[in-house]
């Protein structure tokens, strides 16, 4: 993240809030990445 969209998250959340805010977007990233796997083709062996 640059620092300028850092400094701008600070002035709006306290660190607790960014740290709770940062969970809750690697837990969504994760759980879509996880959504994808049965989309996935699986791999044959050639």
């Amino acid at each position: 993240m640059p620092d300028g969209e850092y400094e701008a998250g600070v002035a709006m959340f306290d660190q607790k809030q960014l740290t709770d805010l940062t969970i809750a977007f690697d837990l969504m990233n994760a759980y879509n990445r996880m959504a994808q796997l049965p989309q996935s083709p699986a791999a044959t062996k050639q």
